[in-house]
């Protein structure tokens, strides 16, 4: 956990140093950080996108962030991301332990991201929805904070390490609360 502290902070320096990093809807961010459960819920384009969502909010909380099993496969890369915030989540199983978990972390205050397409896209266009997300922020009473990112390449991708600008896209918050059948959303439904 020390390691979140130490490096955040360093990567987000450079990171402004060596990018263009652009936030809109900044306020919106703002409206969910007074304490209360909160889901990030940004589009997947790159490897470095947890790394940009992190920066863009960064204020001395810690976020977790969830991430495929598969990326902790290797016991270093495993340890770095737990120790970065990462928790591991075997996707398309129904990992009702791990969202049981977050869900408890996220209900006392914890920010969580999670990716809703549930993988990255080459194209850099939205892909299918899955419900995790969802889930967890109604389940925690949680708002969900929409967040669209895109790269200053061409279509919006990142296909190399070379990227001058990023662009993060902050939406205003969907309040999602556990509901019943009959008195569900239509912005957020459990």
């Amino acid at each position: 956990m020390l390691l979140y502290w130490i490096l955040l902070p360093i990567v987000w320096v450079l990171a402004h140093i060596v990018f263009r990093i652009q936030v809109i809807g900044r306020e919106n961010l703002k409206a969910v950080r007074d304490g209360r459960a909160y889901v990030i819920a940004p589009n997947h384009i790159a490897n470095l996108d947890p790394v940009l969502i992190a920066i863009t909010i960064f204020d001395w909380k810690r976020l977790r962030i969830l991430a495929k099993e598969e990326l902790f496969k290797n016991p270093l890369a495993g340890w770095f991301l737990r120790c970065m915030g990462a928790v591991s989540i075997e996707r398309g199983k129904g990992d009702t332990v791990t969202l049981e978990k977050i869900t408890n972390e996220c209900k006392n205050g914890t920010g969580v991201m999670i990716f809703p397409e549930g993988t990255r896209t080459k194209t850099g266009k939205l892909g299918m929805i899955k419900s995790g997300a969802f889930v967890i922020a109604a389940a925690a009473g949680a708002d969900m904070l929409p967040v669209r990112i895109i790269y200053g390449t061409k279509g919006g991708c990142i296909s190399s390490a070379r990227c001058a600008s990023s662009l993060a896209r902050l939406s205003p918050p969907l309040t999602c609360r556990s509901r019943t059948r009959a008195t569900r959303s239509p912005n957020c439904a459990a």
